[in-house]
């Protein structure tokens, strides 16, 4: 998937050395379900074992001039039969890169890519209920709340709530006008 800044390319195992420094630091991974006692070999790991499920996609963001990686998405419950997937993890982990509109430009291209050439009805995403930003975020690109999730995540030991929303794929098309 490419946009006008980014390319989101399927992850490669040498992207691990950036997602675990990433993914140890307590300002990026505030709200996302990372355990403090991570290690290299868990992240490499876990690659290995979700790389092969057919019902996820494993992506970099990684900005298009440089090729150089700044983000991570992780899509899962990919389902063709009842037309729908979830964002699960996404998150721009490069010190200096965020709050420039690169998770933004990064969800829209998902978002075109399932419903453009997956032709998926649905698309799930849900969030810590602290993370004001992302709710904000997610509510400006059009995405509709759902629900709460009780003790939907488990990070370091303690469950937390987790906000669910979507977006259908009449509301794509309406909001933005793709034909």
């Amino acid at each position: 998937m490419e946009t006008k800044r980014l390319l989101l390319r399927e992850t490669e195992l040498s992207d691990c050395k950036l997602f675990y420094k990433w993914e140890k630091d307590p300002d990026i991974v505030e709200y996302l379900a990372f355990e403090k006692d991570l290690e290299y070999e868990d992240v490499v790991k876990d690659l290995v074992i979700e790389s092969s499920d057919p019902k996820k996609m494993l992506l970099t963001i990684s900005l298009k001039e440089e090729n150089v990686p700044i983000g991570r998405v992780i899509v899962s419950r990919i389902n063709y039969h009842e037309d729908s997937l979830d964002i699960t993890k996404i998150f721009i982990g490069e010190t200096g890169k965020q709050n420039q509109g690169y998770g933004r430009e990064a969800i829209e291209a998902l978002l075109e890519y399932s419903f453009l050439e997956l032709n998926m009805e649905r698309v799930t995403l849900d969030y810590f209920v602290e993370n004001k930003r992302a709710e904000a975020l997610y509510r400006s690109m059009g995405f509709q709340y759902e629900g709460l999730m009780r003790n939907a995540c488990k990070k370091d030991g303690k469950y937390y709530n987790l906000k669910l929303m979507s977006m259908l794929r009449n509301e794509y098309f309406s909001i933005y006008k793709k034909v």
